[in-house]
């Protein structure tokens, strides 16, 4: 699952995936936002309609998320829609390693968040 979105001019403005069974778990979701769009919720509304459809309509009990390390604005919309930090990884990262932090969010908290 991969949804895009687009702007008015049909330019991708973002988008966002979620792989089940993905990095050995139960899924993986990633994001990206166009920088014009940062800071107006778009992200956070998004990421709520896929953690919703992860654990209503898939069941999934818990999957994983990570971001570079430097990446406040990632961080922080993983602590707004339900993500428990799990400590740090080294992850592939345009052709290199980075150091990455590793979240989990949990049916179970994120529903409990949810109402």
């Amino acid at each position: 699952m991969s949804p895009g979105a687009q702007g008015r001019d049909g330019e991708a403005i973002g988008n966002i995936h979620f792989r089940p069974g993905a990095d050995g778990a139960k899924g993986n979701r990633g994001f990206w936002l166009a920088e014009p769009y940062w800071g107006r919720g778009l992200m956070t509304e998004a990421i709520t309609a896929v953690n919703d459809f992860a654990f209503l309509t898939l069941g999934l009990d818990h999957f994983y998320v990570c971001n570079a390390v430097t990446n406040e604005a990632s961080r922080r919309v993983k602590q707004k829609t339900g993500a428990e930090f799990v400590g740090f990884i080294e992850l592939a990262h345009h052709g290199g390693q980075s150091k990455s932090e590793r979240w989990i969010v949990r049916r179970e908290a994120w529903l409990r968040g949810r109402t």
